[in-house]
């Protein structure tokens, strides 16, 4: 992770056949995660092809367009002191390796501060810092997200981070629904 000035710690990716729990999660959380995305994609009057509300219809998509391996799903661990995203180096959690066919949104669990940082049109950036427990997740868009401005509904980019780990060793899962090319 520190190549990649994300401080010190590590990624370890899952491969097919997923643990149980991450593919439980997975299965039950989309339909709700691809509601809202269909929502929020009417709002911002997206072109895109609504996302399908049955998790094995949305994968087969994602192999259609060619994107077969396992999800990004991940676990983290960063030791204390790691400083990982805290100087604001957020994701937007979209690159070339997701393919086309993109996650409607992401899960985390695991005890942190999680930040978020709204980029809007014309406007300043918005920091919101939310306080996650031990043994709880946070779902949170991977993109932009409408918030409604004078003229209507605009995109905002959303970005996300973490707190500094002041003590112990934090350990994170990210749950991801797509698959990857």
């Amino acid at each position: 992770m520190e190549r990649y000035r994300f401080g010190k710690g590590d990624y370890k990716y899952f491969r097919y056949p997923l643990p149980g729990v991450i593919e439980s999660v997975r299965t039950a959380t989309y339909p709700h995660l691809a509601k809202i995305a269909n929502r929020w994609s009417d709002e911002l009057g997206s072109a895109e092809e609504p996302f399908p509300l049955d998790h094995k219809d949305f994968l087969k998509r994602c192999h259609q367009a060619g994107q077969k391996h396992a999800p990004r799903s991940s676990f983290t661990t960063k030791p204390e002191d790691t400083t990982a995203c805290t100087r604001i180096c957020t994701e937007r959690s979209l690159s070339a390796a997701t393919g086309c066919h993109a996650r409607p949104a992401r899960t985390r669990l695991g005890r942190r501060e999680f930040v978020l940082v709204e980029n809007g049109p014309r406007a300043q950036s918005h920091a919101e810092v939310v306080t996650v427990g031990e043994g709880h997740g946070i779902v949170f868009t991977t993109r932009y997200r409408p918030v409604k401005g004078s003229r209507g509904n605009v995109r905002v980019s959303i970005r996300h981070g973490v707190s500094r780990v002041r003590r112990g060793t934090r350990y994170t899962l990210g749950i991801i629904y797509h698959d990857a090319k």
